[in-house]
Parts: C-alpha cells; structure tokens; sequence
C-alpha cells in the first residue's frame, strides 16, 4: 500500500474480502484466542454492515472496535456461567452470567447454546447478564439467520454499557442450499463504505500482526529459497522478479513490520 492511498480522506468502498482479512489481522494483534477470532470478526462486520444499512440501529460497527480494541486483550470467553437450575425445568429459559464480556465475544456463544438447547429440549429462550454493550447482541438475528433460524434480541434498559439482553428463538428451517448471506448480501455485491480514516487506521492496527520487513522475511516469502547473494535455489520464478529485494532494504523502510509496500 503506498503512502499516497494512506493519506486519502473521504469514504472509501473496501470488498468484504479486504475486511476480513484486515480484522483478521487486527484481532490476532490482540492475543485473544485464536478460536474466537473468526466469531467475533463475524460480529463487527455485521454491526458495521447495519449500521451502514440503517443509521437509527445503535450498532458500533468498525469505529466501536477501535475503540475497544486494547480491551480484547484482556477478553475471557471462559467467564461465562451457564445457570443449570434454569436448564433443568424443561423449556424454561436459559440463564448465562457473561461476566461482563462484550457482546460480540460471547454473540456466537449465546446463539449456539439455544440452538443446542432448541434441539434437546424445545427451549426457546435465553436471558443473558452482565453484558457489555448488551444491544450489541442484535447482530445475533443475522447470525442466526446462517443456520436457518429466526430470532430476536431484546435488551433490557440500558443498551450501552454493562446490560441484560435476551434471545427469543421463533423457529427454524434447514437453510435453502443456494442462500446468500441476507445480512451481507450487499457488501458482496457493492462492498462497504467506510470513512478512509478509520479504515487507514484499522489498517496500520493490523499490520502489528504481520513479520517484520527484512532481508530475512522476504526470503521466506515465497516458494523458494533464496541465498544472501540473491541465487534462486528450486523452482525458478518470472523473469521481472527484483530479487534487489531480496538483498537490501531501501532507506526510511522500516523494520518492526508495520511499512508501506
């Protein structure tokens, strides 16, 4: 990425490929566990999907993950306390302390216990506490929707900081073979538009995840190796490979990982 595109201003139309990738890369940056990744990369996505889709929703999106983006660090999925009394009385509702892990950590959590829950005993409810930016929670109607599921998040009387919220499942299907993901269906299609600030800045995030750029790095970038003169050991590569950059590193380029290509 050059210096010149890192300085644009305006709105930006970033592909869902590239947001993944980039959240990805932000959230390993954070040392969370690494199966929670994908789950919680799904949540910011969506909320930043609604958001753009309807301003009136409270969802955070992109600019709410930078902010609480140091305070992943000290994420514990583990915290979470499901109540057993609540899940011995036949279809009563679940009850889960969160201990007030964010939302979007314990969202794909909360939607696979009531789906699991559904399945072993019609339950159709759960009542979540002690969660962080409880209407956060709303992004679960969309994830829900990928298992052929129908449900509705409901928070209690605060919808920011720490709340309650709960999860009402109104029924279930086998998703049709051929079906697009409804929530991102038109980020596919047309991408997500995204103030170029707070996307430069979720970008330069995510290069703390990447090795450092150096002479060593660049050679193991590729499928062959290559010796500090710069010979080609294995498959040979195309004619216009600079293998220069595989032996010097330009002035000003930095070395700690976070440069512009």
């Amino acid at each position: 990425m050059s210096s010149t595109c890192t300085t644009m201003t305006g709105a930006l139309q970033i592909s869902l490929r590239e947001a993944r990738l980039t959240l990805d890369r932000a959230l390993l940056e954070t040392g969370m566990p690494y199966g929670f990744n994908h789950a919680v990369r799904e949540c910011v996505l969506l909320s930043e999907a609604r958001r753009n889709a309807d301003p009136a929703r409270p969802l955070g999106g992109f600019a709410r993950y930078m902010a609480l983006h140091d305070s992943f660090r000290q994420a514990r999925p583990d915290a979470l306390q499901v109540g057993v009394a609540g899940a011995a009385q036949g279809s009563a509702p679940l009850q889960v302390d969160c201990a007030g892990q964010h939302a979007w950590i314990v969202a794909q959590m909360l939607l696979d216990l009531l789906l699991a829950e559904h399945a072993e005993r019609e339950a159709t409810s759960l009542n979540a506490i002690d969660v962080a930016d409880p209407h956060e929670l709303q992004v679960i109607v969309w994830l829900a929707q990928r298992h052929g599921a129908t449900l509705s998040v409901t928070c209690g009387q605060a919808c920011s900081g720490m709340g309650n919220a709960t999860l009402t499942l109104h029924g279930r299907r086998l998703p049709p073979k051929d079906a697009a993901d409804a929530a991102l269906r038109d980020v596919i299609h047309h991408g997500l538009p995204v103030d170029a600030s707070l996307w430069w800045s979720m970008y330069h995030l995510a290069l703390g995840a990447l090795a450092p750029d150096n002479i060593v790095s660049r050679r193991h970038a590729g499928a062959n190796i290559v010796d500090e003169k710069g010979q080609v050991i294995g498959r040979p590569t195309d004619d216009d490979t600079d293998f220069s950059l595989l032996t010097r590193v330009e002035r000003g380029t930095a070395t700690a990982g976070k440069t512009t290509a």
